[in-house]
């Protein structure tokens, strides 16, 4: 399983720009019920906006195309996703995230891990106060730096510092697919 981190949730009603719907009449229960009324109406919503109509049968529970009038169940409603947002509609609801990584999100994606990799590595109690020494190339430090008091307080680490590990006792990890080296000690 996979973890999703969520940096903000918000309530809104405005959707544009997010997703758009998509709208097919559900011609197995219309069908018998309009014999060949259906033809007018499908022809009729080849004409129409989608994201008005979806909508209108949202809020209202139907819409008339063609003079007929359509549940709001009589039709498919799907939504697809516009540009760096991933959706799910369910329910009259719709929840769309954000997909966009910027450097800030990503930094602190590689400070998560660090941490995880400390916490795998350390046989150390959860209270005990540490020491961290790290050499990975320049993307790994930048983010552990900028972050470096979020992983302090997330350690309880007293030191966090760059350093050319030699030494070969040092722990070997991977961070997004690159090379970091850690030595971690205890503070008595």
């Amino acid at each position: 399983s996979e973890e999703l981190n969520v940096k903000e949730v918000v309530f809104d009603n405005q959707i544009q720009g997010i997703f758009k719907y998509i709208v097919n009449l559900r011609y197995d229960l219309l069908g018998p019920r309009l014999g060949n009324d259906i033809n007018r109406v499908s022809d009729s919503l080849k004409n129409m906006d989608t994201d008005l109509l979806a909508r209108e049968a949202i809020s209202k529970g139907y819409v008339e195309i063609a003079d007929i009038k359509i549940d709001k169940d009589e039709f498919n409603i799907q939504i697809e996703d516009i540009s760096h947002f991933s959706s799910i509609y369910e329910n009259n609801y719709v929840v769309s995230l954000n997909t966009t990584l910027d450097e800030n999100l990503i930094n602190e994606g590689i400070a998560r891990e660090f941490i995880q990799n400390i916490r795998k590595e350390v046989g150390f109690n959860i209270e005990d106060r540490i020491n961290i020494e790290f050499e990975g190339d320049k993307e790994l430090t930048s983010a552990i730096l900028q972050f470096e008091n979020y992983i302090s307080s997330e350690t309880l680490a007293l030191n966090i510092q760059e350093s050319n590990i030699e030494d070969n006792s040092a722990f070997k990890s991977t961070i997004l697919g690159k090379d970091i080296s850690l030595n971690i000690s205890k503070i008595l």
